[in-house]
Formats: structure tokens, C-alpha cells, sequence
């Protein structure tokens, strides 16, 4: 329990900034979330990335690498899917990113995930992190999002360890 409590995303700044190959980024996402992964499942394979292209949640390759930005939509992809279809993990993506640019909103994201975690894993009110949004609807739906997320999270962990 420590270490999901302890969870720690990579920030934008952390992502490698070179291009990898899709083993590489299968690899890079299941070391960084693998403290999420219970049973054995799988939080990433190459099928899954292909099907996230595929519909548009996420850009296609450049060149059959992927870039830091893809890495950030992997990463949230494969954390909203434990509680979100895809179509709207698609559009929880584009009201967060319509006010500020990628890397902030990712940034924001994981910061909020590690708050809702800890909170949510040690039984204590969450401390949210606060935002630079001026829309408090859109400050309000990631805030749900992520509590859903963690407390689906704490129900599998608490399940997986009996």
C-alpha cells in the first residue's frame, strides 16, 4: 500500500525527450505505472497503443516514434481506462487541454492523481492541488475524474491483497 500511496508520475520535464519506438514506450509506461497494475494485468501493450491511435485519442507516430506528448496521453489514457471508456477519456482530454497548453494540463494531472491517491489510500480529506483555470466547472470535472480513478484504483488493491 505504501507504494501506490507513494505514487509518483513522471511530470512533463521527467518524459524523455527523444523519440522512441513503440516497445520502448510500451516498456517506459508499464516500469512508470506498474505500482497500478494488479493481478498481473497488463496497463499497456502495443495493441493497446495501435487501438488509441486508431481512434483518434491519441496522434499517430511521426515516423513510427513516438514523442514526449504521446507519453502523456499513454499515461493518462492508461490511468482513466480503469474507470472511463475511451470515448470519454477522448473528450476528458480535450475540455482539460482547451484552456492550456499540454504539458501544463498533463503536469496538472498528475499532480492531482498523487493527491487523490494519498488522500484517498490513507483515509484523509484530499488537499487539491490548485489550478490556474479561472473555470471552475473544468477545475471541478478533473477533480471528480481523478477521485473516481483513485477510488476505483484503492477498491482493486484492496481486493487484489486478500
Amino acid at each position: 500500500m505504501d507504494t501506490v500511496k507513494n505514487l509518483h508520475l513522471p511530470r512533463w520535464d521527467e518524459l524523455p525527450d527523444f523519440p522512441l519506438y513503440i516497445d520502448q514506450v510500451v516498456n517506459y509506461i508499464e516500469n512508470k505505472l506498474d505500482i497500478l497494475s494488479f493481478n498481473d494485468e497488463k496497463i499497456i501493450t502495443n495493441s493497446m497503443i495501435n487501438n488509441y491511435v486508431k481512434n483518434g485519442i491519441v496522434n499517430p507516430p511521426i515516423k513510427k516514434k513516438y514523442e514526449r506528448i504521446h507519453l502523456a496521453y499513454f499515461i493518462v489514457v492508461c490511468i482513466l481506462k480503469r474507470s472511463y471508456s475511451l470515448d470519454e477519456i477522448s473528450e476528458l482530454i480535450k475540455i482539460q487541454i482547451q484552456d492550456f497548453p499540454t504539458d501544463q494540463s498533463y503536469d496538472y494531472f498528475c499532480d492531482e492523481i498523487e493527491a487523490c491517491m494519498k488522500a484517498t489510500l490513507t483515509k484523509q480529506a484530499v488537499e487539491h492541488v490548485s489550478s490556474l483555470s479561472s473555470n471552475k466547472e473544468v477545475v471541478y470535472l478533473l477533480q471528480s475524474t481523478v477521485l473516481a480513478v483513485t477510488h476505483k484504483i484503492y477498491v482493486q488493491y484492496y481486493i487484489s491483497q486478500k
